[in-house]
């Protein structure tokens, strides 16, 4: 009976040190669009959220070689990239250094950029520096042989303001069309507006996920967020939720940090 309870408890002990483990891991999506254009089959992006400065492998270099093996066409920065806590911003030049040129990288804020005054302005000129589109309420396209992809972002603010502020893509109604938001909590009404794809992060995958529950937690401490990280639909519009690769007050349990490379697919092929 001693050496059950002991094997018990050695199992027991094993399964919640596991939940420690924050290996770097990429998930997958593929996506088909009847609406993608197929001068666009095949297309991939890399999302990224929730860095919050953190370091992976010295000067970043094992998350710009995870980043390289997807061979992305666009790199999506949700927000967070950097901490409210933290001052230190050459987690985040590493990386955009290692990154410019080879791809083109696209930004929104998250809650945290703003935290931190400072931070944000000297992490709009690391933007500027390294090529990296700043979207907060604005966007750019992607042209290729005459199509388009729409590439749009908002800025992170309070939900109900966020509400009142969403745009539709409507001078790019024909085309497809992608919006990054850090906040996905807004989707259902995002979802009203005609983007095909929209990528975000912020609720960290619940930070502490279970077997058949999955996320735990939201980012305001309630529990069970709807969100919490995967894809979703609605509306006819399509999100995917990085559970984000850093982590801020909380630590991560039984939820790795990850790296979501996303390919696009005409519906024809």
């Amino acid at each position: 009976m001693r050496k059950l309870i002991i094997v018990i408890f050695s199992l027991i002990l094993i399964y919640f040190l596991c939940g420690f483990y924050n290996g770097l891991e990429i998930t997958n999506y593929s996506y088909q669009y009847e609406k993608l254009h197929e001068k666009f089959d095949g297309f991939k992006i890399v999302l990224i959220s929730d860095l919050h400065g953190k370091v992976v492998g010295k000067d970043q270099h094992k998350l710009i070689r995870a980043i390289r093996s997807c061979n992305p066409d666009m790199i999506a920065f949700t927000g967070d990239i950097t901490d409210g806590y933290h001052k230190d911003l050459s987690p985040i030049r590493d990386l955009l250094s290692g990154l410019s040129g080879s791809y083109p990288m696209y930004a929104v804020t998250g809650n945290h950029e703003k935290d931190n005054l400072r931070n944000y302005e000297e992490l709009l000129n690391c933007y500027e520096e390294y090529g990296v589109y700043f979207l907060d309420d604005d966007y750019q396209t992607i042209d290729k042989e005459g199509e388009h992809i729409g590439i749009y972002g908002i800025a992170y603010r309070d939900r109900n303001l966020m509400k009142n502020d969403i745009k539709g893509p409507n001078k790019n109604i024909d085309n497809f069309n992608i919006l990054l938001c850090h906040d996905p909590n807004a989707f259902s009404d995002i979802s009203l507006y005609g983007y095909n794809l929209v990528l975000s992060g912020h609720t960290h995958g619940g930070i502490i996920r279970l077997p058949f529950i999955e996320g735990l937690l939201n980012n305001n401490r309630s529990l069970f967020p709807k969100f919490d990280g995967g894809n979703f639909s609605m509306n006819g519009s399509s999100m995917i939720v990085s559970r984000g690769i850093g982590d801020s007050v909380f630590a991560r349990y039984y939820n790795r940090p990850e790296l979501v490379c996303i390919t696009l697919n005409t519906r024809n092929n």
